[in-house]
């Protein structure tokens, strides 16, 4: 439902997923609008979209109280860089934001394929917020950053106790295997030396928690 309409902004309301989907469309037909239409003119003016999302924190929450945090989460969006969208705790730019929808993809894939507790997307996040304490931080500058081995182990463990221990076939042993790999990867980086959580990978793991517990 469609509460504001301005000369260059609005705002709507309704189900957060169906929200996402808008977003995600949005973004698509305004940058194919203005790669059409707009090519001839130089710079970034009038060329990017930027987006927030806020979540209700109860069904009786005020409209205008969720309206106002999406506009100030909006605005902090909009500082961070142009074209981008802020949902879920983090602002991605719209291909992060892509990428962080692959990624939920994938999160739910070991729910749905290999049988994983969807707790295991709680256990998951609390990764995530331990590398965003104080002490975390000072201990990463003082040993020039934790080293990735750490999170394959602790994810790994996360999986498998997701699990249930299950002895699987060797070709779906493989597949999932192959599975954690990529999504270890994908959370954490692909760097050897030092681990960097990536913002994508908070993102979609709050989507995925969302979507399980829908």
């Amino acid at each position: 439902t469609v509460i504001y309409a301005g000369g260059d902004d609005f705002a709507v309301y309704g189900a957060w997923d169906a929200l996402l989907a808008l977003a995600a469309e949005m973004e698509r037909l305004f940058h194919r609008f203005a790669e059409q239409n707009l090519k001839d003119f130089p710079g970034a003016e009038s060329k990017t979209i930027s987006m927030s999302l806020a979540l209700a924190p109860a069904v009786d929450a005020s409209l205008g109280a969720v309206f106002e945090e999406a506009g100030e989460r909006l605005e902090a969006a909009k500082s961070a860089d142009k074209d981008c969208i802020w949902l879920l705790g983090r602002t991605l730019e719209w291909k992060q934001f892509s990428e962080a929808s692959g990624l939920k993809d994938t999160l739910m894939r070991m729910v749905s394929d290999f049988g994983c507790s969807p707790q295991y997307l709680r256990d998951l996040c609390g990764i995530y917020r331990e590398t965003q304490s104080r002490v975390s931080r000072r201990q990463a500058r003082r040993t020039g950053g934790e080293r990735p081995w750490r999170y394959h182990r602790r994810i790994r463990r996360i999986l498998e106790a997701a699990t249930g221990g299950r002895t699987r076939p060797a070709s779906q042993r493989a597949e999932f295997q192959k599975a954690r790999t990529g999504l270890i990867a994908d959370l954490i980086g692909r760097s050897a030396v030092t681990v960097k959580l990536r913002p994508a990978g908070r993102v979609a793991l709050e989507w995925a928690r969302l979507s399980a517990e829908a």
